[in-house]
């Protein structure tokens, strides 16, 4: 319901670029998502630090992201996304775990959930601008929802973490036939007591003027080392999608 309430807000906030004749892209896309690494100690420095990969197994997992985009006056592109994600993990521990002042004794059988639901608002601006290549500079509002929960058959504890991180965002894309483009864009930044990246490298194939193919691979990184929690991930997206430019 609250995915639905932002998906109808977001096309209510662009209809009036549409209105500027802008072109509009709806950008869906999905695939595997593998963890490659995710270390969480909550908090610091009272509770245990443990990997949901290496003390935990992660099991990979189908996702879908949502990106609806606006472009105006050529240069100018307004964009929004919706990127859920949750990533189960589960395993019989070797060691004690104190997470949230409940401590999981070493040999119980736990199971772990990792969810980050990423929404964000870009604006970007293409310093340049040719028939055949783009590139972009701008700014990205990024809104996190994330949850780390750790359960046994007698205690379930779950960390809640919601909150704003600006993002850079760089676009580049670079078409090397009439049809096949290859695409590197992202939002990062680091700096303070965390990092956040989010790239993309892919092809896009072009079927007609109205759709195109895109398939690539994503990596999302980064995390926070703060008082009330430190966790730092690494996820690989392997991606296929469709653009429908309207």
């Amino acid at each position: 319901m609250k995915n639905m309430i932002i998906l109808i807000a977001v096309f209510f906030f662009l209809f009036p670029f549409q209105i500027l004749r802008g072109a509009f892209l709806i950008d869906v896309e999905s695939g595997y998502v593998l963890s490659g690494y995710n270390d969480a100690q909550v908090p610091q420095p009272e509770g245990d630090r443990f990997s949901l990969t290496d003390d935990l197994k992660t099991d990979g997992s189908i996702f879908g992201r949502l990106e609806l985009g606006c472009n105006f006056s050529e240069r100018h592109n307004i964009e929004t996304l919706i990127a859920p994600l949750k990533l189960k993990a589960s395993g019989r521990l070797e060691k004690d775990i104190s997470f949230l002042g409940t401590t999981y004794k070493a040999g119980s059988d736990v199971d772990a959930t990792y969810r980050f639901d990423s929404y964000r608002l870009r604006y970007r601006y293409d310093l340049h601008k040719t028939e055949k290549t783009v590139f972009g500079l701008g700014l990205t509002a990024k809104i996190r929802d994330a949850e780390i929960s750790i359960q046994d058959k007698n205690s379930k504890s779950t960390k809640l973490n919601t909150g704003f991180v600006p993002l850079i965002n760089i676009h580049f894309k670079k078409k090397i036939s009439d049809s096949i483009a290859i695409l590197v864009s992202g939002d990062a930044l680091a700096g303070g007591p965390g990092r956040a990246e989010d790239f993309i490298i892919a092809g896009l194939f072009d079927l007609n003027e109205t759709w195109t193919l895109k398939t690539g691979y994503r990596i999302v990184e980064g995390g926070a080392d703060v008082s009330e929690v430190y966790n730092f991930t690494a996820l690989h997206y392997f991606v296929a999608g469709i653009q429908l430019h309207l």
